[in-house]
């Protein structure tokens, strides 16, 4: 089944946020998860899972551990994220580095909300304009 979002919110409260909003749970609970729930939740294969772990079910610091240097979206995102240093402060230019969003629509966007830069707090402004459909 394929699933359309209408804008990159949609697309980044379900695949984004959610995911580490359900991770952070476990792992604040300290709780460990199956390998088929973290790779349908990192979408990533259960054999790379493997590489860190041979258990049935990954300790919750190592499933940090795993989505940090896993091949994964959320992995690379974050990695992207590091390196722009940008500290909960992003530029359009941030943005479409970390989140592979153009930089015309982003620029776009800035210029109709009146930003120069957008805090962690305009985000959700910033993505419920970027239109997926």
């Amino acid at each position: 089944m394929t699933i359309f979002y209408k804008d990159y919110l949609q697309y980044y409260e379900k695949r984004i946020s959610g995911v580490l909003k359900e991770l952070d749970i476990h792992i604040a609970c300290e709780e460990k998860i199956p390998v088929q729930k973290l790779s349908n939740l990192l979408c990533i294969t259960d054999y790379e899972i493997r590489n860190f772990s041979n258990d049935s079910e990954v300790p919750a610091p190592l499933a940090l551990d795993i989505l940090k240097n896993s091949s994964s979206y959320l992995s690379e995102m974050l990695k992207r994220e590091m390196d722009t240093k940008a500290n909960g402060v992003y530029t359009k230019e941030h943005l479409a580095y970390i989140y592979g969003i153009d930089t015309k629509t982003l620029s776009n966007i800035f210029n109709e909300l009146n930003l120069s830069f957008a805090k962690v707090e305009d985000l959700p402004n910033v993505f419920e304009k970027v239109k997926l459909i």
